[in-house]
């Protein structure tokens, strides 16, 4: 049970996930958070990343799935990089520049190596990492394209928060033993009936993960039965065909009197 427990808190984030996408927390809600324990606050969005070439031209763009994160980030699990050094280190402002990690596939999109810089908004970012496992990546299985995690510092540089943007603000919070996830649950929804966030406990922590697995078999089951009914079609078809081929000799062998195992 603590394993399970534990999974969920890893790949939620957290014991509660409270997201916003009317903007921000204030003061009031983070103190409410911070109440019942540690909080990690991150943003994400989708955007595009571009390279540029010696003449300011761009040479290559990908759709990315963008993440601010903060210091706290992450509260359960590990972030495992390619590159060694830790997660601030990597994401920090160097000489002016802010640092990024990406996905794999983000390096092949663009030809760009560790050490180079890309371009998200306005902001120029250089590639100090990459990322092989994120631990609350299965929160959100489907996604648009290559994940860009910088420091919550960086995203202002990048000019994408503007009135309008479709970005969503994430709130994990690690419980201190105080109140449960639920009890936490309803202290907030209490204290801001109208916040207009959404909030997610242990339980569920996979359930996207679980309605697709759902869908899944729900096709696999339709595509069997879909199967075998067209199969049981055939086979009636044949069964028929070779009777009626047989229709003559069944009733002669009838009437000159033969038993039904000789028919």
């Amino acid at each position: 049970e603590f394993r399970r427990v534990l999974f969920r808190s890893t790949i939620l984030g957290g014991d509660l996930q409270a997201r916003l996408s009317n903007g921000p927390a204030d003061e009031p809600k983070l103190a409410a958070m911070r109440q019942a324990g540690e909080v990690s606050y991150q943003v994400q969005m989708r955007s595009m990343a571009r390279t540029e070439g010696a003449d300011e031209t761009v040479s290559a763009r990908s759709l990315v799935e963008l993440k601010a994160v903060d210091g706290a980030f992450p509260l359960y699990g590990d972030l495992e990089l390619e590159t060694p050094g830790t997660l601030a280190d990597l994401l920090a402002q160097r000489d002016g520049v802010w640092g990024a990690v990406i996905d794999p596939s983000l390096l092949v999109r663009l030809k760009v190596n560790v050490g180079e810089r890309i371009k998200i908004g306005d902001a120029s970012l250089q590639v100090r990492g990459v990322v092989t496992k994120e631990p609350d990546r299965l929160v959100t299985p489907t996604t648009s394209g290559p994940r860009v995690l910088i420091a919550t510092e960086a995203l202002p540089a990048t000019d994408l928060v503007q009135t309008g943007s479709f970005l969503t603000h994430v709130y994990n919070i690690r419980l201190n033993g105080t109140e449960t996830a639920e009890a936490l649950r309803a202290r907030l929804m209490k204290q801001f009936p109208d916040a207009g966030w959404r909030l997610r406990g242990l339980s569920q922590a996979a359930q996207g993960i679980e309605n697709f697995l759902d869908n899944v078999t729900l096709f696999l089951t339709l595509v069997g039965m879909t199967a075998l009914l067209t199969g049981g079609i055939g086979v009636a078809n044949a069964v028929s065909a070779y009777l009626n081929g047989r229709m003559t000799t069944i009733a002669t062998l009838k009437c000159l009197g033969a038993p039904a195992h000789t028919v």
